[in-house]
């Protein structure tokens, strides 16, 4: 398993259409998740980011960014929307 950093930003898709809620689900449907910010997202899963990214897309229109990468285990954060806990869990050394 590995944590992948999901990261958006949507320029064509409105925030309260349901491509939106699509792509938040798809998110949510890692299982093991935390959103960090409005757009930045952490999954644990076995798929490649190529992968995430591919699955991610679909629910996007396509002028929206999207970014998807292998995280690393060191990491600081503040404030995030996610409880520390599964910061602590899944990105901490």
């Amino acid at each position: 398993m590995q944590t992948l950093l999901i990261t958006y930003d949507l320029v064509g898709t409105n925030a309260s259409s349901s491509n939106y809620k699509n792509l938040t689900d798809a998110i949510a449907a890692y299982g093991t998740y935390a959103r960090a910010q409005d757009s930045v997202w952490f999954v644990v899963t076995d798929q490649t980011p190529k992968q995430v990214y591919d699955d991610l897309a679909k629910h996007m229109h396509p002028s929206d960014r999207l970014f998807v990468i292998r995280t690393q285990r060191a990491a600081a954060w503040r404030n995030a929307i996610a409880k520390d806990e599964w910061f602590q869990s899944y990105l901490k050394d």
